[in-house]
């Protein structure tokens, strides 16, 4: 292999924008430690969807889903210096 990154085929894979590039959730996690902002837009354009459900479920509002998951999201993020 030419230093080239694969998932195990039955991981969650995201993509990373522009790149093509597809990576396991803990490849993913990995960067996101990293401060990769990549890997952050990622996960959350893979998870996101599925967290403003169970945020809407928990809270019984749309809005406050939205600011739950925003705040998730945003204390997880990569911080510039």
């Amino acid at each position: 292999m030419s230093g080239e990154l694969r998932a195990a085929p039955d991981a969650r894979v995201g993509m990373l924008r522009g790149s093509g590039l597809k990576l396991s959730d803990g490849e993913l996690t990995r960067r996101l430690r990293a401060a990769d902002v990549d890997a952050a837009e990622a996960l959350v354009n893979t998870y996101g969807a599925r967290a403003h459900r169970l945020a809407v479920r928990i809270t019984g509002s749309e809005a406050d889903a939205e600011e739950v998951v925003q705040d998730a999201s945003m204390s997880r993020a990569p911080r510039h210096p």
